[in-house]
Parts: structure tokens; C-alpha cells; sequence
């Protein structure tokens, strides 16, 4: 403990010289300071009983550390950071003192839930945290939905306003045939009472006729009347040519929309055709490729069983062969033989069957195009092509298993082999026959 005096008694003297007499806001006085470090040196006084405890030489080897820095400090005239670590000098001294003396578990058991509760408070923060990054994808998940939102209000609005644009045309389409249809109602109700006026004039004409000599006036009336309802009658003529006009044109509009729907009739027409085989195409589907799977399997199966039966038989070794015990197990495959062998037959006939159903499919989709060409040149072509349609689309499916399939290699052997026995038959024929007629 005299070390430890001796030490800050040293201190005390460099900060009367060094330490300034008028300090900054914020700064130990130098009365304050000595007050410290008097209080420092009289608490190593009670650990006089305790000289030889471990935590007592862990005080002074901190203490000794800290009047180091300190003293660093105060040549250094760093002021700032030799106030903030001064009183751990006396903190130190202090605290070693309360574990000693006082309680030591008490104090330890101070410093445990002081600890703990950092460690709780560390825990909080990092839930807080957690908690407040999921707030935050939350907004930006509400921010995305929020901008989403904006954008299909203005896809709305844009929508709305194009049907909007759209009706008002319609109906200013319909506003203008309305009015051309009752112009048209209009002129004819007035070319009709123009034709009565007219001819009560001529009637009334010829009456006046009679009376011409005596009533010349009234004849010069009547001829000027008559003028004047001619030119109207002309005017009322041009615009019945200009409704005409227009009828011809909606006339026009209403045979194309009709072509359209014919259009759409004739599609409708093939498509009803067709679908039976096209469902019947799709039907054959499945089973052929599962006809195919069973082939590659039986296959598979075959040569996976050959290639053990010649591994046991001892292939691997040209010299232990034995080949008897191979052919007495060959007939293992048999089975598997026969099923690729079915199989096989089977997938031709179906492929054939999906082909022929395909045709017919092609076909009557083609039918209303050719119906629609034929129509235009000849009623007996139509016929004949009607013939030709339900020929090729009401024959049966029974010509496809009429020839045979060959379905294996042996199949393709023996058949080659009977076309050959055939073409030898027919040339030896051909040396015979000229030797017997000689003969004969």
C-alpha cells in the first residue's frame, strides 16, 4: 500500500504545478480533484487486514494503471479526458473496499442482476429491433400495395373514360341514322302530298282551261303556282336520291355484317364436323404411349435378364463359359419377349388407327372450304363432293387391321424369306415352262 501512497502522493504534487488554476465549464476544480485523491489515499488505510486478498493486489495493479494514464494526461494537457478518468481512482479503491469488507456475496449478487439486466435490456433491444424492421417490410409491402393501387385506379379511370368516348359515339351514330330515317319517313310523306298538289293543279288546270279566254289572269297565277311547286318538287327529288344514298349505304353495312355471321356459321359447321375425331385423336393418345412404355420396358427387362444370365454363366471368363447353362436359362425372356412382341403389334395398330382418325379430321375441317368454292361453279360438283366427304368420313375403321403388321425382326425375317421363296418359285417356273414346250 505505500507503493500505491507514495504513487499518489507524486500526482498530487505534479497537478499543483500543471493543473491551471482557472479551468473550463465542465472541469474538476483543483480543490475538488485533491478531494478526490485524499480520499483515495486515506481508503487504503482499511485494507491493512486484507493485504494478502487477491482482489486487493487486482485493485492495485488497476489503480497503479489508471495514475499512469492520468499522469500521461497531465503532461499531455488533455483536460477533457484526464477529468473523465480521475475518479476511477477513488471508484476503484471504493468498490474493492464494499467487496471486502461489506458482503461479498451481496455484491456479487449486486453485479449478477446488474448483469442480468443488461443482458434483459439487450434482449428488449433486439426484440425492439426486430420488431421494428418487420414494421418496416410491412410498410414497404404497403407502399408497393399503395403505388399497385394508384396504377389500377388510373387503368380504371383511362377505361373509363374510353367506354365513355365509346358510348357517346354510338349513341351519335344512332342519334344520326334516327334522323336519316326520319328525313327519309319525312320526304316520302312530302313527295306524296307534293304528287296530291300536283295533281289537283293539273285537274285544276284543265278546268281552267275552259275558261282560259275569260280568266287569263288567273291562269298566269296558276302556271307561276306550278313553277314553284316543280322546283320544290325537284329539290324534294334530290334529297330522296341523297337518302337513297344513305340506304344503300347501310344497306352495304348490313350485307357485310351478315357475310360475317356466315363466317362465323361456317366455322362453327367444321368445327362440329371435326370434333368427333379430333376427341377420338386424342383419345388414342394414352394408350399409345402407354403401349410404347410397355414395349421399352419388356425390352429393358429382356436384356437386363440375358446380360445376368451370361454374367452367371460366366462370360466375364471365356474360359469357365458355360454356355449349356446359359441356353437352359435363356428361356427365362421368353415371357418378356412375347409382351414387347404384343405390345409392339399393339402400337402399330393403334398409331395406324390415330393416322386414319387424324385424316378424317383433316378432311372435314377442309370440307366447308371446299363446299364454299364449289358452290360458286356447279350443283353437281357440290354432289360429288358430298359424296366424296361422307365416303371418306363415314368409312369404318376396320381397314387398318386388315394387313398385316410385322412387329419384330423374325416377322420381317420370314416375310423376306417368303418373298424370296416366291421370286426363286416364279424364275424357276420361267426356266421350266420353255424346256416342257419344247418337249412337247
Amino acid at each position: 500500500m505505500q507503493v500505491l501512497k507514495k504513487e499518489i502522493t507524486e500526482l498530487k504534487k505534479k497537478l499543483d504545478v500543471r493543473y491551471p488554476i482557472d479551468v473550463e465549464d465542465g472541469l474538476y476544480k483543483k480543490e475538488d480533484i485533491f478531494k478526490v485523491l485524499n480520499d483515495a489515499y486515506n481508503l487504503l488505510d482499511t485494507f491493512k487486514p486484507y493485504s494478502d486478498d487477491i482482489d486487493v493486489a487486482f485493485m492495485k495493479s488497476n489503480v497503479r494503471q489508471n495514475i499512469k494514464q492520468i499522469t500521461r494526461l497531465l503532461e499531455n494537457q488533455k483536460w477533457v479526458e484526464f477529468n473523465r478518468l480521475l475518479p476511477t481512482i477513488r471508484s476503484t479503491i471504493y468498490q474493492t473496499w464494499l467487496f471486502i469488507s461489506v458482503n461479498k456475496d451481496l455484491y456479487i449478487n449486486y453485479i449478477i442482476s446488474i448483469h442480468e439486466g443488461i443482458s434483459a435490456l439487450e434482449n428488449e433491444r433486439s426484440k425492439l429491433k426486430n420488431e421494428l424492421i418487420l414494421y418496416r417490410d410491412k410498410l414497404n409491402e404497403f407502399v408497393e400495395l399503395s403505388d399497385q393501387i394508384k396504377s389500377d385506379r388510373d387503368q380504371f379511370e383511362q377505361l373509363r373514360k374510353d367506354f365513355f368516348n365509346l358510348k357517346q359515339k354510338l349513341e351519335s351514330n344512332y342519334n344520326e341514322w334516327e334522323e336519316s330515317f326520319s328525313s327519309i319517313e319525312s320526304d316520302a310523306k312530302e313527295t306524296g302530298q307534293l304528287r296530291e298538289q300536283i295533281k289537283d293543279i293539273h285537274n285544276e288546270a284543265n278546268q281552267i282551261v275552259g275558261s282560259l279566254r275569260t280568266n287569263d289572269t288567273k291562269v298566269i297565277s296558276i302556271l307561276q303556282s306550278s313553277e314553284r311547286l316543280d322546283a320544290k318538287s325537284k329539290l324534294t327529288d334530290d334529297r330522296i336520291n341523297e337518302s337513297y344514298n344513305e340506304l344503300e349505304k347501310l344497306k352495304e353495312k348490313f350485307h357485310k355484317q351478315r357475310q360475317d355471321i356466315q363466317n362465323i356459321v361456317e366455322d362453327a359447321n367444321r368445327a362440329s364436323m371435326a370434333g368427333s375425331f379430333k376427341t377420338k385423336v386424342d383419345e388414342l393418345e394414352k394408350p399409345l404411349k402407354s403401349s410404347q412404355y410397355i414395349t421399352y420396358g419388356a425390352l429393358i427387362i429382356t436384356a437386363a435378364i440375358s446380360a445376368w444370365l451370361l454374367f452367371e454363366s460366366g462370360f466375364s471368363d471365356q474360359r469357365n463359359f458355360d454356355l449349356t447353362s446359359f441356353l437352359v436359362k435363356l428361356p427365362v425372356v421368353i415371357p418378356f419377349v412375347f409382351i414387347a412382341w404384343l405390345s409392339n403389334k399393339r402400337n402399330a395398330y393403334l398409331f395406324r388407327l390415330r393416322e386414319d382418325y387424324a385424316y378424317k379430321y383433316a378432311s372435314a375441317m377442309a370440307f366447308e372450304g371446299y363446299k364454299k368454292q364449289v358452290q360458286e361453279y356447279n350443283q353437281d360438283m357440290l354432289e360429288q363432293l358430298l359424296k366424296i366427304a361422307l365416303d371418306n368420313l363415314g368409312e369404318k375403321p376396320h381397314k387398318v387391321f386388315d394387313k398385316e403388321i410385322k412387329a419384330s425382326p423374325v416377322d420381317d425375317t420370314v416375310s423376306h424369306m417368303k418373298d424370296l421363296a416366291k421370286i426363286a418359285k416364279d424364275g424357276i417356273n420361267d426356266i421350266i415352262n420353255p424346256i416342257n414346250n419344247k418337249k412337247e
